[in-house]
């Protein structure tokens, strides 16, 4: 567009509208959507970061996770034997007599088909023990044998 046509055009633009557009001054939009999604995102915050503390309480309510190497003395049936403890932790010492219960046993760090048989070496990892009439026992995934020292 060359300018004399600019001009023309421009002289049939009402001068209210271009005061109006000289003296516009645009108006803040509020984002009360922003304080409030803040203010709920912190509220979600606290609620989960509560609910996981029901959820998972902290180790000084429950016993301390430990784990132990013992001897099978007595095999019981399909993923249980009773143990003497041969190697303490915080919460058992030598001699302790617990019921193991276990899903699978593992050797070298990959699941076996082996059994446990009398005499057997196991290290066991664990989150928590009941205690019932003074036996102790403990639920494993799994327990891993270790082989004896030559």
């Amino acid at each position: 567009m060359s300018i004399p046509r600019i001009v023309k055009a421009m002289e049939n633009i009402d001068d209210d509208l271009i005061s109006g557009a000289v003296e516009y001054k645009r108006t803040k939009k509020k984002n009360s959507w922003l304080k409030w999604g803040a203010m709920a995102a912190c509220l979600c915050l606290v609620m989960g970061l509560f609910a996981n503390s029901m959820i998972n309480p902290s180790t000084t309510q429950s016993p301390l996770p430990g784990g132990i190497l013992a001897e099978v003395t007595e095999l019981l049936d399909n993923g249980s034997c009773e143990v003497v403890v041969t190697g303490e932790d915080s919460n058992f010492s030598n001699g302790d007599i617990l019921m193991i219960h276990y899903n699978f046993i593992q050797e070298s760090s990959e699941k076996t088909t082996k059994q446990l048989e009398v005499g057997d070496i196991i290290a066991v990892t664990y989150a928590s023990y009941e205690e019932t009439d003074g036996v102790y026992s403990i639920s494993v995934e799994y327990v891993d044998l270790v082989e004896p020292a030559e």
